[in-house]
């Protein structure tokens, strides 16, 4: 693939609960990838941690398998 730069863009922080940002610059087949970490209390001294991601490489099929 050669030399690549990938750039994270934030596009929500509410501190200190959430954070979400988008990846650039990655190969051409993902159209676009987010990212959002939730930090929440657990119970009894505890924290959840939770990551989503959303990978959209576009509507066909042979896309849908690589996402």
């Amino acid at each position: 693939m050669g030399r690549l730069t990938v750039l994270e863009r934030v596009e929500r922080w509410e501190e200190p609960t959430s954070l979400a940002y988008v990846i650039e610059g990655l190969p051409k087949a993902l159209r676009s990838v987010r990212n959002e970490w939730t930090i929440a209390p657990a119970g009894a001294g505890t924290t959840s941690v939770t990551l989503t991601t959303t990978v959209d490489c576009g509507p066909r099929p042979p896309q849908q398998v690589l996402a």
